[in-house]
């Protein structure tokens, strides 16, 4: 068996805690992502794209759980969004 392909194509690390910043859910979807020359419009299609792949779009959306979709502050580490 190849090492490197193996390496490379079959193993992937996956952490069991995510790591979130201290901004608002859009930020964190988008971070590293260069909004320079992008419209609102622009980036919430975005937004809206990444969580329609990743099937957390309902989720995001849901005003009891976010009322300010996409601008709720996740606070550090995401400690806003703890559920225990």
């Amino acid at each position: 068996m190849d090492n490197k392909w193996y390496h490379q194509k079959q193993i992937a690390l996956v952490q069991q805690e995510p790591v979130l910043f201290s901004g608002t859910i859009g930020e964190n979807i988008l971070y590293g992502v260069d909004k320079t020359g992008l419209t609102d419009a622009d980036v919430e299609n975005l937004l809206e794209e990444a969580c329609r792949q990743a099937n957390a779009l309902v989720f995001i959306k849901d005003k009891q759980l976010f009322p300010l979709g996409f601008n709720t502050i996740v606070g550090e580490r995401g400690l806003r969004l703890s559920g225990g």
